[in-house]
């Protein structure tokens, strides 16, 4: 990573959801949203909850606040999209490591480059870049990757 992503790989601070620094940390490229460990921090049981690129900073705050309703997804690649927009049943499965529960979609709206989804339960730690892999039944009718969540 240090060879082909240096500026990923520099130390940086770990600040709390007000921006106030918190504690240290190696350079964002070896974390991850919802890391509890191998930083250095002074809030008991804070977790990993954004990576702020711009500034070098890790985002650190309660598990709690991992918790997403709505997804922004983007690069999608939709089957038949008025099947998607009018269908009620479309289970939504947010693809990577930890507690992600497979839920269905309350609501999807077109964007300007995507789709806005709201889940009728939160996803857990969900992370820009993840794929969403998006099923009728068993059959997929589409997917993405998340732009972004809250």
């Amino acid at each position: 990573l240090s060879e082909h992503c240096p500026e990923a790989c520099i130390a940086g601070d770990v600040v709390d959801s007000k921006g106030d620094v918190v504690g240290q940390h190696d350079g964002i490229a070896f974390y991850t949203i919802g890391q509890k460990r191998g930083y250095r921090c002074s809030l008991p049981g804070a977790v990993v909850v954004d990576i702020d690129t711009l500034n070098n900073h890790l985002v650190v705050g309660a598990d709690s606040d991992l918790y997403k309703n709505n997804l922004l997804i983007h690069r999608c690649n939709i089957v038949d999209s008025d099947e998607l927009l009018a269908s009620s049943d479309v289970r939504v499965v947010v693809r990577g490591l930890g507690r992600n529960p497979e839920g269905f979609a309350q609501r999807i709206i077109p964007t300007t480059d995507g789709y806005h989804i709201a889940l009728d339960s939160p996803a857990w730690a969900v992370a820009l870049g993840q794929p969403v892999v998006l099923y009728r039944g068993n059959r997929v009718i589409g997917g993405g990757i998340i732009k972004s969540s809250y």
